[in-house]
């Protein structure tokens, strides 16, 4: 672990980028979501 962030430390920021298919999967359920916005 300590090789792969002293890696990630040394690149230009441009090259920085997550990997998170659990969020893009969230975010796009949440997307279509019903909404029950001021029901009661």
């Amino acid at each position: 672990m300590p090789t792969a962030v002293e890696s990630a430390l040394v690149r230009p920021r441009d090259d920085w980028q997550a990997f998170a298919p659990g969020l893009a999967i969230l975010s796009s359920r949440h997307e279509s979501q019903y909404s029950r916005l001021f029901r009661s």
